[in-house]
């Protein structure tokens, strides 16, 4: 068995735990509970092939761009909306923010709740490239008990934790962006941490598919890793959304593991 593997565990973390789990569910992603009694077992394993195990974060500041709480006026998406209505920005915007819309926003006409907290020119210019952010309830807020790995994830003395590195005004899905790795206390791109490992192939599990398991997943290839996304280890926040994606990451050269 090669050591030139690496498994990501894409935020294993309290705020997806129901509340009957012990925690708040501040963001619902689908089949929770029919994976994570399996994740020790698996990373159990992973360990006693010295494959290297990343724990991922998602961690937001207080008035983030991608949270609905940091705007006037508008609504985080909500597990029946993300699920049944399949989100358009323009059917539905008082649960996005444009790039269109934020055009002509200044200190004293524009929909965030404190607008000098931000660096306007730098907001526009993430939307100029997204056109549209999706927003979402408050979750894995950075300081909180919601924000740490699951309490019953045993995680492993060699495990790398990476911390989400976001700035108020943009977001990533995906773990291959900016990231704050713990151990070396600085801000990081994955890809460089996973070839000071010499890492060849990356195995990722957990969530959620359609959004930071997909782009992570599509990054990685697009990195030039051998990439492969384990199905049975992975839940969704709509499953419409999660089948597509994973079609998409096929197409893309990622291989899919039952």
């Amino acid at each position: 068995m090669k050591n030139n593997e690496a498994v990501i565990v894409v935020d294993y973390q309290n705020t997806f735990v129901p509340v009957d789990e012990g925690w708040t569910w501040e963001l619902w992603v689908a089949w929770w509970g029919s994976i994570a009694p399996y994740i020790n077992k698996l990373t159990s394993e992973v360990r006693e092939k010295w494959w290297l195990i990343i724990n991922t974060r998602d961690i937001h500041p207080v008035g983030h761009v991608s949270l609905a709480s940091t705007y006037k006026n508008k609504i985080a998406i909500t597990e029946a909306f993300a699920q049944w209505i399949n989100p358009n920005p323009l059917k539905h915007p008082e649960y996005f923010v444009t790039q269109e819309e934020v055009q002509n926003w200044n200190p004293q006409n524009n929909g965030f709740v404190q607008w000098e907290k931000y660096d306007y020119e730098a907001l526009k210019s993430y939307l100029s490239t997204v056109w549209v952010q999706a927003l979402w309830p408050d979750h894995a807020m950075s300081g909180t008990e919601s924000s740490k790995l699951f309490a019953d994830y045993n995680t492993g003395p060699y495990d790398i934790d990476i911390l989400k590195w976001n700035i108020l005004e943009s977001d990533s899905y995906s773990w291959f962006g900016w990231s704050h790795y713990v151990e070396w206390e600085i801000i990081v791109a994955l890809t460089d941490v996973l070839k000071s490992y010499n890492i060849e192939i990356v195995n990722i599990v957990w969530l959620a598919t359609d959004y930071c398991v997909w782009e992570t997943a599509k990054d990685a290839a697009k990195n030039g890793f051998d990439t492969r996304v384990h199905t049975q280890w992975i839940a969704w926040v709509a499953p419409d959304s999660s089948e597509a994606m994973l079609q998409k990451l096929w197409q893309k050269g990622v291989q899919l593991f039952d």
